[in-house]
């Protein structure tokens, strides 16, 4: 059915989906293609762009990543016109060969926005707008649009002008392919470029084949079978991707950069361990790889290091732990293997019956515990704590009688987290210092006047006299106010009554400016001196 009338029936939509290339009118470029490969860590982008037509501006882009670690690459070849996308077609090529066709349909397309086809071993799957499509009914003779949910198929339109656009930019996609980029990276002579080498070369044209078929052509010949591998679209990129592989052509059947595989490889089972952009890898069975290494299914011991373990056996540092010996990774840090009663401590292993109380990296320096009978659990002090108890600060003690990490009697666990032992005291919620007194349920560093912690040197018998003010009758409590510019002193036999602020108030009477302080050095009365004579 042709693309004069509104709408398509379900045979023009696969029309739409699977036409042939024939008829189509080439538009050649007003102007060459440009293009650019980038590179952010193990994706290699290459972007290329063509101008078909000049007014309306029309131009034609094709996107491209390969990440040679995962060996996935994309393809994306944008159509636009002015400032809208007339066609966006996506292929997504998984590490297993497993692949995506995605195709947006914008300006000049009305009823279907979206086709997502894709090809996992032998099943395929399409979707259009999300809805899943009947896969016998397409296989079916004559094929039918039938879709899962039942309902019916959507009212499809093409404008004229847009299928002729689409169809005769169809032969550009060729020249995106083999555009030479003008800029890359530098310097190129550490960069392997993955798409400039003849194998990339040669399946861009495979690339090519299947976007003309898939995307870039709207045919009107007749209905070509779907899932024929050897017809249809999805058949053609595979076709032509084995043939680049075949031994003899630009790529071996299966290759790692320059390195081919064994001829009897098979794409969907073999990948390039270790592949980076500035190293393409080893063959390798897939899953058998390891980092940078192949080692074998079920046999890798650390991928990141590449290294390879025995059947049985687990990576420790830079060593292989287990297999028929029952050793086990005591330390991967120092690739310390023990035997499976022995504990590691520090470069070797206690013997068993022992537990390490002191690692090090100097064998002289280690010290074993010889734990008592029947004590089997960790290191502690200089003997071993049992099996159900922990040790703190070289103390055994069961985990509930732990008060903040450390053991501790349950009557002196202060709030469940202090261990408030003697001779420290509690004081309400506090723990307080031996020599501290406790002052409504607060630790205080002089007297508890009148339920008020009161600094030494303001304390006045009952009453604690205000910043600024001096103790001039303990007896009764009377405070008198110093003069501006000036603290009170202690109430202590031969100390002035106030001081002016920052000296120290000295029983010889003196207010002692730094750096002098007020202090008694032997055999000498109390006085100003230098602070080095109050050392002691």
């Amino acid at each position: 059915m042709g693309l004069r009338g509104p709408q398509l029936s379900a045979a023009g939509l696969l029309l739409l989906l699977l036409g042939s290339i024939a008829g189509a009118v080439e538009l050649r470029p007003a102007a060459g293609p440009t293009c650019t490969v980038t590179q952010e860590g193990d994706v290699v982008t290459r972007d290329a762009s063509s101008i078909l037509k000049r007014r309306p501006k029309t131009v034609l882009e094709e996107h491209r990543t390969r990440n040679p670690v995962t060996d996935d690459d994309t393809l994306t070849v944008l159509l636009r016109r002015g400032r809208h996308v007339v066609l966006e077609t996506s292929l997504l090529i998984h590490a297993d060969q497993s692949f995506d066709f995605v195709r947006k349909l914008g300006r000049g397309f009305k009823g279907i926005k979206e086709i997502h086809q894709t090809h996992t071993g032998g099943a395929v799957t399409v979707t259009v707008d999300g809805r899943a499509v009947s896969i016998p009914a397409l296989q079916s003779s004559p094929p039918s649009l039938v879709f899962a949910d039942g309902k019916p198929a959507p009212r499809f339109h093409v404008k004229r002008a847009a299928a002729r656009l689409v169809q005769a930019s169809s032969a550009a996609v060729a020249t995106l392919s083999s555009c030479t980029p003008n800029s890359g990276i530098a310097p190129r002579d550490q960069f392997n470029d993955p798409f400039k080498d003849e194998c990339e070369r040669c399946i861009s044209g495979c690339w090519g084949v299947a976007f003309a078929c898939n995307a870039l052509t709207l045919g009107t010949g007749s209905v070509i079978g779907f899932f024929d591998s050897s017809l249809g679209c999805g058949g053609r990129l595979e076709k032509c991707v084995d043939l680049c592989n075949a031994v003899g052509h630009e790529c071996c059947h299966v290759h790692c950069g320059e390195e081919c595989c064994d001829r009897d490889a098979v794409a969907a089972d073999t990948i390039c361990a270790g592949a980076t952009p500035d190293n393409a890898g080893t063959c390798c069975e897939r899953g058998g790889a390891c980092g940078p290494s192949c080692c074998g299914i079920g046999r890798c011991g650390d991928p990141a290091t590449g290294l390879c373990c025995g059947p049985g056996q687990s990576g420790c540092g830079n060593f292989c732990c287990g297999g028929p010996n029952g050793s086990h990774c005591a330390d991967p840090a120092t690739s310390l293997c023990c035997p499976a009663d022995a504990e590691g401590c520090g470069f070797a292993c206690c013997p068993a019956g022992q537990r390490c109380a002191v690692p090090s990296d100097d064998f002289d320096l280690i010290v074993c515990n010889v734990c008592p009978p029947g004590k089997t659990g960790p290191a502690c002090g200089n003997t071993c704590c049992g099996a159900d108890e922990v040790c703190s600060a070289g103390i055994c003690c069961r985990p509930d009688s732990l008060c903040g990490g450390s053991c501790c009697d349950p009557q002196f666990c202060l709030n469940g987290n202090n261990c408030c032992a003697p001779p420290s005291h509690a004081c309400g919620g506090s723990c307080c210092a031996p020599l501290q007194g406790c002052c409504n349920g607060q630790c205080c560093d002089g007297p508890c006047v009148g339920g008020v912690c009161c600094a030494p040197e303001r304390a006045c018998g009952s009453a604690c006299c205000p910043d600024g003010w001096a103790c001039t009758d303990a007896a009764s409590g009377k405070c008198e106010q110093c003069s501006a510019g000036k603290k009170g002193c202690a109430p202590v036999a031969g100390n002035p009554l106030c001081c002016p602020t920052g000296t120290d108030c000295c029983a010889s009477g003196d207010c002692c400016a730094p750096p002098a302080v007020c202090c008694a050095p032997p055999g000498l009365a109390p006085g100003c001196y230098p602070q080095a004579s109050c050392v002691n």
